[in-house]
């Protein structure tokens, strides 16, 4: 049976319940900090380390299709049966409502599925996968050749090496949040949020530890209502949000 947990509210200054060791090189950890405007800003984050996992972008449209599953709904809680991942999140924007194909590029094991949009500006970063090596680049710096998996996404909230790449003026908009992130140590790095503003979440994550997780680079992804993290351990299955909205494409760590 699948134990979900929620984003939940905690009172005092910060709480920071430290790294958790879910299996050998996947760790979790929930952040609750203050904000100025009085609220708090709840990030569940899970930290892979990309040397030990395979590391893939997965085409949900295409994959399903694939598999001939009657009644697709496209979303997380359908396919993770059927790529078995241990972590898994949501991943890049859809250019439709009723059908979840990729409106940014869209790479899966070599496999072009969609190209890179040259004209969003939102969608200005692309996650660049090849072997261990997961990098996290302005869509300009994309190379075909240097990526097996690739996913586009954005706005860049820190931009390597560190680089705050939101302006105040994203704090008035508040919305759920996912991101995928990078740090000097060369982990991977997924979230989600409670409602919150581009600019707190990335000054969030700039932060060092404790009290952040010192990015260096990070991705917001598709957002709001299809944010969510799926977790598998040796015995239960942990979920922060829903993951029964249609997706057009979901990050995955895989046992290699």
């Amino acid at each position: 049976r699948a134990f979900i947990l929620f984003l939940l509210s905690f009172t005092g200054v910060c709480f920071a319940q430290g790294w958790k060791e879910l299996r050998t090189g996947i760790e979790q950890q929930v952040f609750v900090l203050p904000q100025d405007s009085g609220s708090k800003l709840e990030v569940n984050v899970v930290r892979i380390n990309p040397a030990k996992y395979a590391v893939r972008v997965v085409d949900t449209y295409g994959t399903l299709t694939r598999q001939h599953v009657q009644y697709p709904v496209y979303t997380i809680g359908q396919i993770a049966p059927i790529i078995k991942p241990l972590v898994m999140i949501n991943g890049g924007f859809a250019s439709s409502y009723t059908l979840p194909i990729p409106a940014g590029l869209l790479v899966d094991n070599n496999r072009v599925v969609t190209r890179l949009n040259t004209l969003s500006k939102t969608q200005s970063g692309v996650l660049c996968i090849k072997g261990s090596s997961v990098r996290i680049l302005r869509k300009e710096q994309y190379v075909k050749e240097d990526c097996v998996s690739a996913l586009q996404a954005g706005p860049l909230l820190l931009d390597a090496p560190g680089k705050l790449g939101i302006s105040q003026a994203e704090r008035a908009k508040k919305f759920r949040r996912s991101f995928v992130a990078t740090d000097g140590k060369g982990n991977l790095i997924m979230g989600v949020t409670n409602e919150a503003s581009l600019h707190d979440l990335a000054k969030f994550l700039a932060k060092a530890e404790p009290t952040g997780i010192q990015a260096t680079a990070v991705l917001n992804l598709s957002g709001d209502i299809e944010s969510a993290l799926y977790v598998k351990t040796d015995s239960k299955e942990i979920i922060f949000g829903m993951i029964d909205v249609p997706v057009a494409s979901t990050i995955a760590i895989l046992a290699k």
